[in-house]
């Protein structure tokens, strides 16, 4: 496992697709690799609650980067709805879904057969200093000159940084078999906002890494934070 250096001019905390674009977007500038470090406080790959829809927008950039092929089920469009009624919008190039443990990991692999460093490491704090950042992680303190907070909605870069912190929100997700064929359309359902719900449901079928079965995610979003697990659940297992 890479060791974590004592200094590098690219610091990315994140080794999520937002983390792993920014370091493929500096390497298409003519970064050389070996001037960014990414760190994760997990390893890869790993499990994400999402959907895993892609707009054809990101298979550009994924096939620029050689990031594909990806395992993908092609759709033919999405749903909006609301108490099942509702317009199905194409996408104007390739809709898919992947797996998230997938995708991340491709990614990821991508950036590292380029040179660029990940380590294995939690972010703790981090300080301005002169000419860059001093931060200290559990494997050490590593300085740099530009620092990237890619390390989601409970970044801890942006809370140490003073950023408005987020309350938390609510995510509830399940994946199931199917043994019959499936429409290959992604359904989003905003009915729970008629519910004081700040969120939508979603049906997005996709292909399991690994195995390739396939499989659909059922799931359902509060960003609020404030309704009860028991209704979210409630409403999703109803959908």
């Amino acid at each position: 496992m890479p060791q974590l250096p004592s200094y590098t001019d690219f610091l990315i905390c994140g080794a999520g697709p937002a983390g792993t674009a920014t370091a493929l977007s500096l390497l298409d500038g003519g970064v050389a690799a070996e001037r960014i470090v990414i760190v994760d406080r997990k390893a890869l790959p790993r499990d994400k609650l999402c959907g895993g829809g892609l707009t054809s927008r990101a298979w550009e950039r994924l096939d620029r980067w050689g990031v594909c092929p990806l395992t993908a089920l092609d759709a033919q469009a999405i749903h909006l709805a609301v108490e099942g009624r509702g317009q199905r919008l194409a996408e104007p190039g390739r809709l898919a879904t992947v797996d998230r443990r997938e995708l991340d990991h491709r990614m990821l692999q991508r950036v590292t057969a380029a040179g660029t460093r990940f380590v294995v490491a939690q972010v703790l704090g981090q300080q301005r200093e002169s000419g860059g950042w001093k931060v200290d992680t559990s494997q050490g303190t590593i300085r740099c000159a530009y620092l990237v907070g890619a390390d989601g909605y409970a970044s801890q870069v942006r809370r140490t940084l003073g950023g408005k912190r987020r309350k938390p929100g609510r995510l509830l997700e399940v994946c199931l078999r199917s043994s019959t064929p499936i429409e290959p359309v992604l359904e989003m359902d905003f009915s729970p906002a008629l519910k004081g719900v700040a969120g939508y449901l979603w049906r997005f079928p996709y292909y399991r890494d690994g195995d390739g079965e396939l499989r659909v995610k059922y799931g359902i979003m509060d960003r609020s934070g404030e309704v009860p697990a028991l209704h979210l659940r409630a409403l999703l297992q109803q959908y």
